[in-house]
């Protein structure tokens, strides 16, 4: 997952645990540009229901109030740029931005199924009694 405090945080790869880019970036993933062209990149590797016993991989990553975090298909971020995603989540009205990110992968040509979820980070008011 890639955030940059106070603007949109698109897609997430759990290959390594996340950090900060010499930009305001975070990544997690220890090389997306490898990741991208790997032959095998769309192996499911877990899933529920498979097995009785399921060991959860996770990863940690600080949010701050105005990051938005995004989870996606690769059917998202196969077809459209990190750029152009990026841009979207900073530009497009929240509510408005997960339509015009899945018609940006359908009209790059929408090769697999597209699936864009968005979470907002917001302040919660914490209430001690």
């Amino acid at each position: 997952m890639w955030c940059t405090p106070g603007i949109p945080a698109p897609t997430c790869s759990t290959q390594a645990g996340c950090g900060r880019s010499p930009a305001p970036t975070r990544w997690c993933s220890s090389s997306r540009e490898q990741a991208a062209v790997h032959p095998q990149k769309n192996l499911i590797t877990r899933a529920l229901g498979v097995s009785a016993n399921i060991v959860p991989e996770y990863n940690r990553c600080e949010i701050e109030e105005g990051d938005i975090l995004l989870l996606c298909t690769d059917g998202l971020t196969n077809m459209v740029a990190d750029d152009d995603i990026a841009q979207v989540l900073r530009e497009v009205p929240f509510f408005d931005a997960t339509s015009i990110l899945v018609d940006r992968a359908l009209q790059a040509g929408g090769q697999d199924n597209i699936t864009v979820l968005l979470m907002g980070v917001e302040a919660t008011e914490v209430n001690n009694g």
